[in-house]
């Protein structure tokens, strides 16, 4: 419930054109919105720590400054990641205001680049999973969510093919789980939209994060002989 008041309070800027703000104040709710939303990443970098441990409970959503900090460290590892993303985004955004030739037609290269980012987002998302894991493993320090060694040794510990499966399990499960979540809240919209917007990001959001998040643990400690 806790972490479902954190995804209200986080996406709180996604609901300024409802009530007709102006850009100003979905900025400054998008900003702290942000900041908010740090917390969501700590807490599920919590679970996958606690997961580590062989616990099978949630963990107690306490001590705010360390939940904060490890948020913003699976923040910032993952930009890292992702840097080759923004990278190719600022060269489409930059190809699409320069004249490009004509055996060169904008749509070709804003479609080559597409499906470059798409192809890497897709095969970097289990790594970032493991290096973040790896980050809990090892108190939590930054430095070894880029240890590529040991992530790279942790990976055949796995097995590709067992990262693989997992990998496309999870995101059939998460999928099927987001259309749930859909059409539950579409059922509740019938009856109040307001009402059906508080029980989708009170508890079937959240939930959906806690199930990544505890996966992702449970993958980690997979060896390839199990």
């Amino acid at each position: 419930m806790i972490l479902g008041v954190i995804v209200i309070l986080a996406n709180l800027y996604g609901d300024g054109g409802v009530f007709n703000l102006n850009n100003e104040l979905i900025m400054i709710l998008w900003i702290i919105g942000t900041i908010i939303g740090i917390f969501t990443y700590g807490y599920m970098f919590k679970i996958i720590k606690s997961s580590l441990t062989n616990v099978n409970v949630l963990p107690e959503f306490n001590g705010l400054v360390k939940i904060f900090t490890n948020g913003f460290k699976v923040l910032i590892a993952s930009i890292i990641y992702l840097i080759p993303v923004f990278l190719l985004g600022l060269v489409g955004l930059f190809s699409g205001l320069i004249k490009i030739q004509a055996h060169y037609p904008y749509y070709m290269v804003s479609g080559i680049l597409f499906w470059f980012i798409a192809l890497y987002t897709i095969l970097v998302i289990p790594v970032i999973a493991v290096a973040i894991t790896n980050m809990a493993r090892n108190e939590s320090k930054l430095r070894y969510a880029f240890r590529f060694r040991e992530i790279l040794e942790k990976i055949s510990a796995i097995g590709w093919g067992n990262l693989i499966k997992w990998y496309v399990v999870i995101g059939i499960l998460y999928w099927i789980i987001g259309a749930i979540i859909l059409v539950i809240y579409y059922l509740l919209s019938l009856i109040n939209p307001f009402f059906a917007g508080i029980i989708e990001s009170l508890i079937l959001v959240p939930y959906r994060y806690i199930f990544v998040a505890r996966s992702v643990g449970l993958i980690y400690m997979q060896d390839n002989e199990d």
